[in-house]
């Protein structure tokens, strides 16, 4: 709003209209308009507060979801793989190789090896013989590789066992356009070709098989017999110059002693690749299959990282400083973050039923902070726990699941429960599953096809099982839970962006927020509306003020009188 004096009036503009205010009464008729505007927004106002309490709550919740998935993918490897996939990504599964050399080589400048969940532990002595090789020649001097060549004819060039190119020659190619020639062919012969300047006055062309173990041939199929005139070929089926004879790889594994046309391959030691870089006979290596014990730490301490992350977002939105909670502390006592904290924390702090040894974290070397964070108190214990006990350590974290039938196994667990120990009956009419029961209740599972759901609100709530059979039968299962499966449960339970509790609250708020906002803008309309009309009556009464002073400006002038005759 603005004003400009103009005698006992002053020009105001409201709300996009101008109009003379008190020019007739003295009266501040624009104040009186402003003011009872702004008493008609206060509720817009209280309504935007809202809005922005509302949309910090909301972004404090995106936070709290990302670290809460951020936590649940730390989980990934750590907890029991569920369903038929063949991907199995958990660290317990993984498998690690060490090579040892029995001379001072170092033996990874002789062989390269990967390792995977299907090899078998154990040591096994490796002696790399030779390298498998790839036929290399060479043919005589031609005094340039620039000069026509001056041979036309044909020839088919190609590796034993492989499929033969055509290379055609005229009269006009040059020793470096014929290597050019061989080359657009080699992904068909599997053949290249260089030229190798020997002197000013002197280049070779040379062939070079491209798989190990296979011999180059060439056949003269017309015209000039162009690879025997550049000395490549002897004439007869030979060659003239063998730079480098094809020859295979040869290991002696175990005393067992193998040939294998590559230098690259699976198929010696099941779940192990080889990758042969140099021979070495004489040499015995050692290659020590264990289970990953890095990547089992790693992915602890990865998990550890991401925990005592989100701990820290709980603590900055549930302490006190001096009886006040923080300006940034949106989610103070939000009864989805109690609740999380509180699922968490008895898990975290809790023991498991294992009966390989360790039940809690402080068994492998963590502790809690004050704050309740987890810390490595002992790497050390850490480190024997994983090498030492790696089956009790697996079975902490790691979901375990036995039953007494092959047919009958675990597809899913999101389940809050630690410990199960029960017989399944199992009623099957031949084609179908007809029910399932546990202690003679058969109403504790949701049957789909061949899948048994545990029913929401029971103690199998979020465990799924497959049973392949066609007869009636009692099952008798065990599932033990880990941290790992546990916890991965409540971050998927509160975390997940479609159907986690906190995207439900996030949803809600944006509704929320468009519900007040709708409501603010009708609260503005209807303040603009009763501004215009407030507008309109004092405009009204100060024109009919007007009037009247100007009447009776009049009479007095009439009458002769002024203002102190008025009395």
């Amino acid at each position: 709003m603005s004003s400009t004096s103009i005698g006992t009036g002053t020009v105001v503009q409201i709300g996009g209209r101008t109009i003379i205010s008190g020019s007739a009464s003295g009266i501040d008729t624009s104040a009186l308009v402003e003011a009872a505007y702004q008493a008609r927004l206060s509720e817009a106002r209280k309504l935007a507060d809202k809005v922005d309490i509302n949309n910090n709550k909301g972004s404090a919740y995106a936070q709290l979801q990302d670290m809460l998935l951020n936590v649940q993918s730390s989980l990934t490897n750590l907890k029991r793989v569920y369903g038929s996939s063949t991907t199995n990504n958990s660290v317990f599964n993984k498998k690690a190789g060490t090579l040892a050399s029995s001379t001072a080589t170092d033996p990874s400048t002789l062989l390269a090896v990967g390792v995977n969940a299907g090899a078998v532990k154990g040591d096994y002595e490796i002696e790399i013989v030779s390298k498998a090789t790839a036929q290399k020649v060479r043919g005589t001097d031609v005094a340039s590789n620039t000069a026509a060549l001056g041979y036309t004819g044909t020839f088919d060039i190609q590796l034993s066992g492989g499929t033969a190119a055509s290379i055609n020659v005229t009269a006009g190619m040059t020793l470096q356009q014929l290597a050019a020639a061989i080359n657009t062919q080699s992904t068909t012969s599997r053949v290249a070709a260089s030229v190798v300047k020997v002197s000013d006055t002197a280049y070779q062309l040379v062939l070079t098989g491209l798989d190990t173990a296979q011999d180059i041939q060439i056949t003269s199929t017309g015209g000039d017999d162009v690879m025997n005139l550049l000395g490549v070929t002897d004439g007869v089926g030979g060659f003239n110059n063998e730079v480098q004879a094809s020859g295979q790889a040869e290991l002696v594994i175990d005393g067992i002693t193998i040939f294998r046309n590559t230098n690259s391959f699976s198929d010696a030691i099941s779940g192990v690749q080889f990758n042969i870089l140099k021979a070495e006979p004489g040499n015995t290596m050692t290659l020590s299959v264990t289970e990953d014990y890095s990547s089992v730490k790693t992915g602890i301490l990865d998990f550890v990282d991401a925990y005592n992350e989100l701990r820290d977002f709980v603590i900055q939105n549930q302490t006190l400083v001096d009886g006040v909670a923080s300006e940034d502390a949106f989610l103070y006592k939000d009864q989805q973050l109690s609740s999380l904290n509180l699922e968490l924390q008895t898990i975290l702090s809790g023991t498991f039923t294992n009966s390989a040894g360790f039940t809690n974290l402080r068994n492998i070397g963590f502790t809690f902070t004050a704050t309740n964070k987890i810390a490595l108190q002992d790497e050390a214990k850490l480190d024997s726990a994983i090498i030492d006990n790696f089956d009790s350590v697996k079975a902490l974290f790691e979901t375990q699941f036995s039953s007494d039938n092959a047919q009958f196994n675990i597809v899913a667990n999101t389940s809050r429960t630690k410990s199960l120990n029960i017989a399944m009956d199992i009623t099957h009419d031949g084609s179908s599953i007809t029910s399932v029961s546990v202690g003679g209740d058969a109403n504790l599972f949701d049957i789909v096809g061949n899948l048994i759901r545990g029913k929401t609100g029971t103690v199998y709530e979020g465990l799924s099982f497959a049973y392949i059979g066609t007869t009636s039968t009692t099952v008798n299962l065990t599932v033990e839970q880990g941290i790992a499966d546990l916890v991965s449960g409540v971050t998927k339970r509160y975390g997940d962006e479609l159907t986690g509790s906190i995207q439900k609250a996030i949803n809600s708020l944006a509704q929320d927020n468009e519900r007040m906002e709708a409501r603010a803008d009708s609260v503005r309309e209807r303040a603009e509306a009763y501004r215009d009309r407030l507008i309109e009556k004092y405009a009204k009464f100060e024109e009919q003020l007007a009037a009247s002073k100007a009447l009776l400006a009049q009479l007095r002038a009439i009458l002769g009188t002024d203002k102190r005759d008025d009395r």
